[in-house]
């Protein structure tokens, strides 16, 4: 399985790209437009600790923002 995460690249106010693929016991993650930045390769229980980080960050800025 293959997934893509756009987002807004800041510095050259263009979007970028994130490609998110899962292996037999591990996801890849990718950003192709950065040619000197290597592939990551998590193991799945890494991904869902990834996964869970994002998670807690995202819940603090909401509640930074004074949003329920």
């Amino acid at each position: 399985m293959i997934k893509t995460v756009e987002f807004q690249d800041g510095m050259y106010l263009s979007t970028d790209l994130i490609v998110l693929r899962r292996r037999e016991n591990s996801l890849e993650i990718a950003l192709p437009f950065h040619e000197d930045t290597p592939n990551f390769v998590m193991s799945i229980s890494e991904a869902y600790s990834l996964k869970n980080a994002l998670d807690e960050v995202l819940n603090v800025r909401l509640l930074t923002c004074g949003q329920k």
